[in-house]
């Protein structure tokens, strides 16, 4: 609606008179250019009338004879009148001579002296003054040609009026077959603002500048799908992980309640079943910590990429993760090896050093005592590739696709006992710090056991391959 409250016209009503405005623009047009045809044609057949017979007549008076009653060419629109140099007329020859109004002497010397052709009310003509001072006025009647312009004029609008009403019908039905694929184009965005997936418009049999509006429509209008796709699935995703997470806040916090209730009514009466329930409450705490620690790093990896990448030498930070999971799972054996030049890569190091804790604490924390894992560091093309692989008992194929998902633990994980279990966002962690990265993380096929990938882009320029050259031995057994 428009501020005063009218309808706006449709775009199809605005071209339909747009192209009657032009018929009516190029009609008048040619009106004028008819109409100043017939001007012109009459002035010059006016002129070499008056011309003929005011030689002839002019002449006779000259040689002492009287006018001629007959005019040349049998001219009916001709008027020749004979006027003294006083005023008075002597003679009016023609059919329309006694409609002519005679000038007085004054206009009739400023006449005769310019000798140029002039209006005299209806009639257009000249003056001449003989030798006897006698002057001669040579004219037309112009009521007959006016007649005839009024009579073109009126065959003129007529015509006017049909060629525009002709025009605004042939346009309206143009435009109505131009404007059919816009009108398909408006339904289907009604169709998928009312919630219809998959909709598309229909190119076909369209115009070449309207085919290119349907295309850029077609590209938004996937663009949308996939947007609205991603959105729903990011809202899923945050129902499931705060649901998760209530749920793996709530087992802590239920024990740490109870045992709280239980030393308040002073159940626990003797010194070892306090100490075991303070044990119980610690442990739960700290179990509370390290998920809150994980939620935050997962929070802040999810707001972007570092703040400040910097480069991180990959050698050192896997063969320190190494000694220190060694001293956190003594029972199972942690080996590194790094071939070739050590390479760096561009990030942040707390993240980086994170996410190969977590890939360890993994191995550590679902594999029974005695498995062996092995940390293979490598560079391959314009990535670092980090292979982390074990002798366990593995992943299974089904559970494989969802491994990085957050809180996912699979069944043999919870089964296990409260203070063995984790709350299943390490490989949460370890995807989404090697994305933040520009990387990719992926559970490769193994006869036995598991094989996690991690590729980096390597950090490109000459600082690389300086801290390359720095780097210490690069093997731990």
């Amino acid at each position: 609606m428009t501020r005063g409250g009218t309808r706006p016209w449709s775009l199809r009503r605005r071209l339909v008179l747009t192209g009657g405005l032009m018929a009516l623009v190029t009609v008048l047009a040619m009106n004028l250019l008819a109409v100043g045809g017939f001007v012109i044609y009459q002035q010059l057949r006016n002129r070499r009338l008056i011309d003929t017979n005011r030689l002839y007549q002019v002449a006779r008076l000259a040689g002492g004879h009287q006018a001629s009653p007959n005019l040349v060419n049998t001219d009916e629109d001709g008027v020749v009148l004979v006027v003294q140099p006083g005023g008075a007329v002597l003679d009016r020859l023609g059919v329309h001579a006694a409609a002519f109004p005679a000038p007085g002497p004054a206009v009739l010397r400023a006449a005769a002296e310019d000798g140029r052709y002039r209006f005299f009310g209806w009639f257009y003509g000249v003056v001449d003054r003989v030798e006897d001072g006698r002057f001669v006025i040579t004219a037309r009647a112009l009521g007959g040609q006016v007649a005839i312009a009024v009579r073109m004029a009126g065959a003129m609008a007529v015509l006017d009026v049909v060629v525009c009403v002709l025009a605004m019908v042939l346009a309206a039905s143009l435009f109505r077959r131009t404007l059919r694929p816009l009108e398909s184009f408006a339904g289907t965005v009604a169709r998928v603002t009312a919630g219809e997936p998959g909709g598309r418009v229909d190119l076909a049999g369209v115009p070449a500048e309207v085919r290119q509006l349907g295309t850029a429509m077609n590209r938004m209008l996937a663009r949308l799908e996939a947007s609205f796709a991603r959105l729903s699935e990011t809202d899923d995703r945050l129902r499931r992980f705060v649901s998760d997470a209530g749920h793996e806040l709530r087992t802590p916090l239920t024990v740490i309640i109870g045992y709280a209730q239980l030393l308040r009514l002073g159940v626990l009466a003797d010194h070892a079943a306090r100490e075991h329930a303070m044990v119980e409450v610690e442990r739960e705490a700290r179990r509370l910590t390290a998920l809150a620690d994980h939620l935050l790093l997962l929070a802040r990896i999810d707001e972007g990429r570092p703040d400040s990448p910097v480069p991180v030498e990959l050698d050192v930070l896997c063969r320190d993760v190494v000694e220190t999971g060694r001293a956190a799972y003594p029972d199972h054996g942690m080996a590194y090896r790094c071939e070739g030049e050590p390479p760096v890569v561009c990030g942040d190091g707390p993240w980086l050093r994170q996410a190969v804790s977590c890939l360890l604490a993994n191995v550590g924390m679902h594999t029974p005592a005695g498995t062996r894992a092995e940390v293979v560091l490598r560079t391959e093309g314009g990535d670092a590739v980090l292979d982390v692989v074990d002798d366990g008992p593995g992943i299974e194929e089904a559970d494989r696709p969802r491994v990085f998902e957050r809180f996912f633990r699979c069944d043999e994980a919870r089964r296990r006992p409260p203070d063995q279990r984790s709350a299943g966002l390490g490989l949460s962690i370890v995807q989404s710090v090697v994305t933040a990265c520009d990387g990719t993380v992926e559970v490769r096929p193994t006869e036995r056991g598991t094989w996690i990938r991690v590729r980096l882009p390597l950090l490109p320029g000459p600082a690389s391959a300086e801290r390359r050259e720095s780097s210490s031995p690069r093997t731990l057994k």
